[in-house]
């Protein structure tokens, strides 16, 4: 090799470890643009400017996958705290694409946001009516994630929630009901008779406050075909106060549920769980809620949806027409 070649290949090599490193601080200042414009207060500018910074990153010549799933994970992640499905499903599908080409290393550094976007897809899936490809989804996560640590016990429960579709309900046992006669105990949403709409929910769920006007009106709809239960706990406090006893909780749960949003459906109220979830949520592998469940007249899970988005009306009332064998 002469000395003009040696001096070449120096130059060449140079300049493919400064272009390397120009995209390394590209990459990374995208990624802090990402997660610069998802901190709180979030605004729709926001919103769109880490949008545009993702897609730029996607886009880098020479961007680690790593960084792009990270990306791709944190707006997923924030549709999925808002309820937006097609925003869920957009990052959760990129996430799984991307993982396939993961090192080792990063598959178990990025682990949670993997198993997330599985759990997350599986769940617009399941709300859209689609339950078996959402068990697909979920029993094979295993296999489309090698070496990722957790997988089968992370999303153990949504597989067990999703396979109670077809299958009768849990029956809903609690000490406390309003809106039934007084010594209740026990309402049995698979003992058949009129369609029955199960809601998992609490009073400080925001997506939950949303679905009540929706349950209202189908209650109102579908008259005597349709049956709405709700089941909630106690927690020790409400909105502001906090330290309250069963007794003054119950009244302000009533008061909540009954004359501010006008429910009269069955309400179950169970003990405070404290740090563990109260026995009905575990019934029903309760992750996210709202969690809806539609029963069908002979007493069989047909849909399940969590959160509350624009469109859970329309397919929560689609499940019900369907559920009663009739059409729009």
């Amino acid at each position: 090799m002469t000395a003009l070649t040696r001096l070449l290949a120096v130059m060449a090599l140079c300049a493919f470890a400064s272009e390397a490193s120009d995209a390394q601080t590209k990459e990374a200042s995208l990624l802090d643009t990402v997660r610069h414009h998802l901190e709180p207060p979030l605004t729709m500018e926001h919103l769109q400017a880490a949008e545009r910074a993702r897609a730029r990153l996607d886009s880098l010549p020479g961007a680690s996958v790593a960084a792009r799933v990270e990306a791709h994970a944190l707006l997923g992640q924030l549709f999925r705290d808002v309820d937006y499905d097609d925003g869920i499903a957009f990052h959760a599908n990129a996430v799984i694409e991307l993982a396939t080409h993961l090192d080792s290393a990063d598959r178990v550094r990025l682990s949670h946001p993997l198993i997330y976007a599985y759990r997350n897809l599986a769940e617009v899936v399941a709300g859209h009516g689609n339950t078996p490809t959402a068990l697909e989804l979920l029993i094979h996560a295993p296999a489309g994630l090698p070496g990722v640590p957790g997988v089968t016990d992370g999303l153990a429960d949504e597989i067990a929630r999703y396979q109670m579709v077809g299958q009768p309900p849990p029956r809903i046992t609690a000490p406390h009901w309003f809106n039934e006669p007084a010594g209740t105990t026990t309402v049995d949403p698979s003992s058949g008779g009129p369609v029955t709409v199960v809601e998992l929910t609490a009073w400080w769920c925001a997506a939950c406050t949303r679905s009540y006007p929706a349950l209202v009106d189908l209650q109102k709809k579908y008259g005597s075909e349709l049956r709405v239960v709700l089941a909630t706990s106690l927690m020790g406090r409400f909105r502001a106060d906090s330290d309250l006893t069963p007794s003054v909780e119950l009244t302000k749960l009533h008061d909540y549920f009954t004359v501010e949003h006008k429910l009269t459906c069955p309400i179950a109220v169970t003990d405070n769980p404290g740090e563990d979830l109260d026995p009905v949520a575990k019934a029903y592998h309760v992750y996210a809620i709202p969690e809806t469940l539609v029963i069908d007249r002979q007493g069989r899970v047909t849909r399940i949806l969590l959160g509350w988005d624009e469109g859970n009306p329309q397919r929560v009332d689609e499940a019900i027409r369907l559920a009663l064998g009739t059409t729009p």
